[in-house]
Order: structure tokens, then sequence, then C-alpha cells
């Protein structure tokens, strides 16, 4: 599962020139996967104004209309708000499918040229705003470049073999002059200074300045140029071994072992260097700062705990490489209005689908979020791209477009004909409950916060796609989703056991997979001595940890894996994210079942509680604080996760501790006589 949910901001000055890295979505962070990219000043982009003007006129041609808009520039908002609960209005549709990659193009080029008047504009009146009138402003002054931006990442997604498309998202990025602005930065201090630090402009005005001392704003001018020098040279050690999802493997000119070596000693070096000239004893202590758990040492006792666990029950794993083949049970109209079902039962909203998508593609569908309420107000709408194209990226993911507009991107077997069912197997059922589990973080946080998220956000980033997930898994679950796909018969007991043997068994070894990457990212980012090597320590974490899955000595892909996350797709020390989240979603979803899943009053009250504590507050969720209101516990534990997973089956539930076996009677309800309701209404119609 690849997550596309953007990080944290930083700013590099490389030569001449200055190129934003804003999250992994953005431009730069694509340029640096071309073996031969090397940067330039944005300004220079487009200084041909005759490709712009030709590329009007294709425009025009392929339209047939002389005043051709461009769809781009269409879905910016008009206007956000930092200080308010977000009310947005249902936006006009856009129509995506006559977008082109002149339209990327040209939307860059106008959007620099706004923005570098805009900041010229603001520079003048820096200190004479108040806290709330600054960040409006810098909400103002960014927001067209980031929707830009992720149309950008869009594009860089559908069309991977596209030479045209893959040119212009190499163009697109804007050059973010204030990003590396010291009068902004004292701006933002003396602002910081006036204001509640525990209000949400307080919040925010921390936010901004987080990510001005992580680019080494604040430094004095000589250190300042030595941490800009450092990141010119990290990219450099980055750019040797990161090949382009556009290139074959077998084609591609990737780095020989040595060369890989030199580069993560390299980088390793250069990060620690960097974290020491921001006042950080190592990389990890930097990256951890204003985390849930902001401990080195708190993460290794939870991975050694999960370790231990997992490793005794490793040995009653059996090796089954049998696939398992529900695609006969299972459709994907009749997984979407299940998974909709929950989304109604839990939080109240009501989704219903576009009858005119316009997407970029005729099988991208188009979906709308209202609020259960008399209102029926719009929260959000989001697109599915389901079905397996050659043109398109092999990763699940989910990516924003606007503020309250996401795309997911799933790679199910198309049907042959278009009014043919659209079988889906397990795993596409799975990663379109995770995926949906994203689509809710992010729209319903009520201050947009995951559009612009930090690196304390990582923590808490997949605990609602984790708590989603568990749903596919319980027994009756399966045989809902059957039954609402149309299938001609349940799916037989044995397989349900197997597929719930075959969870377990998966779950235990992934488990051990984790510990073992988020160990060795750990010791790698916080090494100050060269007492072991690099390949001596992965060696020695292998035999640790996963010795049923050994790794050569020459393989240096788990590091490489590390030091990718760690640069281009800037999730800085976060492996552990990934298990932290498994072991919080299975707390949440076992007092779901503990309640009763068949209780429709304890499920919305546990709806409520999971909306007001984790999804509402957005990236600023205090996750100790919501396991404390739910699970009457605040301390991570692995305990409900090996009671979830590491049964064979729920049947055997009840026999450990206060598991209840689990009904979905309740979904039942809403499906006897379900093709008497129009889809947007059938999905919770016991309401």
């Amino acid at each position: 599962m690849q997550i596309v949910t953007p990080p944290y901001e930083k700013m590099i000055q490389y030569g001449t020139g200055r190129l934003a890295l804003r999250n992994q979505n953005l431009c730069f962070s694509q340029l640096l996967k071309l073996p031969s990219f090397r940067p330039r000043p944005p300004q220079r982009m487009f200084r041909k104004t005759h490709h712009r003007s030709f590329s009007y006129l294709w425009d025009v041609i392929q339209s047939g209309n002389v005043f051709a808009s461009n769809p781009i520039l269409k879905l910016i908002p008009e206007r956000t708000n930092y200080n308010s609960v977000q009310r947005y209005s249902k936006p006009t549709p856009v129509d995506l499918s006559s977008m082109t990659a002149s339209n990327l193009t040209r939307a860059a080029s106008q959007v620099q040229k706004e923005y570098e008047e805009a900041w010229r504009i603001l520079m003048p009146k820096l200190n004479d705003l108040g806290p709330e009138e600054l960040l409006e402003n810098l909400d103002q002054l960014e927001s067209a470049s980031l929707v830009v931006d992720n149309v950008a990442s869009l594009c860089h997604h559908m069309h991977v073999f596209n030479d045209s498309w893959i040119r212009a998202v190499h163009q697109v990025g804007t050059d973010f002059e204030h990003e590396q602005s010291r009068e902004l930065y004292l701006a933002l201090l003396e602002s910081y200074t006036k204001v509640d630090v525990g209000t949400e402009t307080g919040r925010l005005l921390r936010k901004h300045l987080n990510q001005f001392e992580l680019r080494g704003v604040h430094l004095d001018t000589e250190v300042r140029e030595m941490f800009l020098n450092l990141e010119a040279s990290k990219i450099e050690f980055e750019s040797k071994f990161i090949i382009p999802e556009e290139v074959n493997e077998q084609d591609s000119t990737s780095s020989t072992t040595k060369e890989q070596l030199q580069s993560i000693y390299g980088m390793l070096a250069i990060r620690q260097k960097q974290a020491e000239l921001l006042g950080y004893d190592t990389y990890v202590d930097l990256a951890l700062d204003g985390r849930t758990i902001s401990d080195a040492n708190e993460i290794h006792c939870l991975h050694n705990e999960v370790a231990k666990r997992a490793s005794l029950a490793l040995e009653s794993v059996e090796n089954e490489s049998k696939k398992i083949d529900l695609t006969s049970h299972l459709s994907l109209d009749g997984t979407l209005q299940g998974l909709f079902a929950i989304a109604r039962a839990l939080f109240g909203v009501v989704i219903s689908e576009d009858e005119n998508p316009n997407g970029w593609n005729q099988d991208v569908r188009l979906f709308h979020i209202t609020a259960g309420d008399v209102e029926e107000r719009w929260i959000g709408s989001f697109y599915i791209d389901a079905y397996k194209r050659s043109t398109k990226t092999r990763s699940t993911l989910m990516a924003p477009l606007t503020p309250r507009i996401v795309y997911m991107n799933i790679n199910a077997k198309a049907p042959v004909w278009d009014d043919s069912p659209s079988p889906v197997c397990l795993e596409d059922v799975v990663a379109i409950f995770h995926e949906f589990g994203h689509v809710l973080q992010f729209i319903l946080a009520r201050d947009n916060s995951w559009y612009r998220p930090d690196s304390s956000s990582i923590d808490i980033s997949e605990v609602m796609p984790q708590f989603m997930e568990h749903w596919v898994f319980e027994e009756s679950m399966l045989q809902t989703l059957a039954h609402i796909s149309g299938s001609a018969t349940p799916i037989p007991d044995e397989v349900v056991t197997a597929i719930q043997k075959q969870r377990r068994n998966e779950k235990i070894e992934e488990s051990l997979r984790r510990v073992f990457l988020g160990k060795l990212e750990l010791d790698m980012f916080s090494r100050k001595d060269n007492e072991e090597s690099l390949v001596a320590l992965q060696r020695r974490l292998v035999e640790d940890y996963v010795p049923h899955e050994p790794i050569p000595k020459s393989d240096l892909s788990p590091m490489v894996q590390l030091m990718e996350a760690n640069g281009r797709l800037q999730r800085p020390v976060a492996q552990y994210r990934y298990l932290m989240s498994e072991l919080i979603s299975a707390d949440l979803f076992l007092t779901c079942k503990e309640m009763g899943i068949s209780n429709q009053d304890k499920m919305k009250k546990l709806g409520h509680s999971l909306q007001t504590l984790i999804l509402e507050p957005g990236t600023q969720a205090d996750i100790k604080k919501a396991l404390l209101s739910i699970c009457e516990h605040e301390s991570v534990s692995a305990d409900a996760y090996f009671k979830l997973n590491f049964l064979l089956s729920s049947r055997h539930s009840r026999h450990h501790g206060n598991m209840i076996q689990p009904s979905t009677k309740f979904l039942g309800n809403i499906i006897r006589n379900w093709r008497l309701f129009k889809f947007d209404r059938v999905l919770w119609s016991i309401l």
C-alpha cells in the first residue's frame, strides 16, 4: 500500500535557483527520480513563449472552442479560512476529461506569476498584520499552487508512460520565495508572542515556525549556508539510486551495491550533521520531536513487545501459498455499498454518486459526502479510479486535489463489458476499505489540517485506514458484502475460515517485518560511531527478527527503501508508524466489538467519539486522549492487536478475555430489500 498523504514542507536552495519540496506529490520529488535531473531556476521553465502559444492553439483545436478554458484553474477554491470551522458550498463540477498536458504547464506558469505578485505586495506589510491576518495571507499565498501541484501528482500517477505528461509534470513547481524569508520568520515569531499558544491560531503559528526552523531559516548566516550546502549534497546522493516509476526495472541503469552503500553512508552523515546544526543530538531526535511518541526508547520497547509475541506465534504458521478467489462472490458496487453503510452508521454521513463525474478517464467515478442532518451540508467529494490500466501507476493510494476533494486509485480488474458486474478479489476489497479510511480522515477533519500536514501527524496517519480494514475480516461482513454483490450462494464457511487463517499468518510475518524495518531505521539514523557497519547491522537484525525471510548480504533494498522514505517520500523516521497505527486501530476496533456491533445506539456513540476525538481534530488529534476516552487506557498496547489478528477465528474469540462473537445483523437489515432503494439511499435504511 502506498499512501500519498503530504508530510511536511522543506525548502532547498540549490545553486542559483530555489526549488520547493512541498510534499511527495510535487514536482521536485519527481524531478529527483530522473537520473539526468539537474536543478535549474524555475523562471527558465517557461522561457519559450511560442511553446505556450502553440499549446493554446492545440487546446482550441481539441476543444473546438476559441475561448477554451483551463479546467485545472477551475479547481482552485476561491477562499479558505484558517480560523473557523470550514464551511464549503458544493463546488461546480469541473470537467477533467478535457484536461491536457499543456493545461498543466500553463496553469503552473500563471500560478507562479500570481504568487510572485502576491508575495511582492505582502512583503512590505508583514509587520503591520495581526496574527490571524498573517495566517490568512499565507494561506491565500499558497492555496492555488497546492492545487496545481496536486493535479500534477494526479497526472503523474495516471499517465506514467506518456512522454508529454511526464514532461509537463516535471515542469510544474512554484518557486516559494517566502519559505526562505527571514523577515517572514521574524514576523511569525512576533505574532506567536502575542497569542495564547493553546489556541488554534497559536498552534498554526507554531506549525509555520517549525517549518521555517527545519529549513534552517532561523540560523545565523554562516551556519545557514552550511546547512543549505549539506541539503544540496544530500539531493545529489539521493538522485543516484532513485529510479522513476516509468522506467522498467529491467531497463533501468541502477547504481551498483557499492555505489548505493557509499550514497547511504553519505546521506546518513549529512542528516546527522544537519540535526546537530539544528540543536539535536541525532537525526532521530529531530524527526521524533513533536510526535505522539517522541522517545526512541519507547518505540524500541513497543518493537520488542511485538517481536517477542509474534516470534512465538510464528512457530504455528503454516506455509500456504494458495490464493483464495472470491471474485464470484464480491463486486465493486456491493463492496462500496457495504462500506458506505458503515460510514453512515458510525459517522452519520451520506454518500451519493454523481451521474456526470467527467473524470480523467471514462471509468472514473465521483461521489459526494454530505452530513446526514436536516441541512444535508456538503462536506467533500472523492473520485475513485478503480480499474487497472497499463498507463497508470500500480500503487493503491489516496491523494488530495483540493482541501475538500480527493481521489482514490485502486487496481481492480475491469469487467469485460460496460454493463457487466465488476468482480473484485479480496485484496481489492481490503485496498478499498483502507483507502476509504484515508478519505474519511482527510475530508472529515474540520480544519483541513491533512491538506497541509507536518511531521507530527505521521503517527496517526494510518489509524483510520487500519480501523476500516478490520471490518473486512469479520466473518459476517464478508457474507454481507457477498449478499449485496448479488452472489448466488454465500461464501462457504471453510473459505471464511481459510481467509481468517491466512490473514493471521500474514499479520504475524508482517509484524516481524515491520519490527525489522523500524529497528533498522532507528539504528541507522541514530548511529554516531562506526563500530558496526551498515551491512553488519542489517544482517544482525535480519537474524533476530526475520530469519524466515533471509536477505543476502549484497541486498541493500531494505536500507534503500528507508533512505527513499526519508528522502524523496518525505516521511522521516516513520517506519514504526505502520505498526503503531495497527496497534491503535486494533484497540479501537476491539472496543467496537466488545460494545456489540449489532447495537446501533452504541455504534453511533462510538462513531461520535471517533469523529470528535480523532477525525475532526485532524493532524492535531491527541491519540492518547482518544484511547483513554474510548478504550479506557492511554498507553499504546499490543494486547488488542494480538487478540484480533492472531486468533484463528472470531468463533474462538469468546474464550479469550472479553472478546464477543461479532454480529452484523444491523448490516443485514439494510440488505433484505436493498434492490428496492436507490443507490444513495440504500446505505443505511434502518436509521
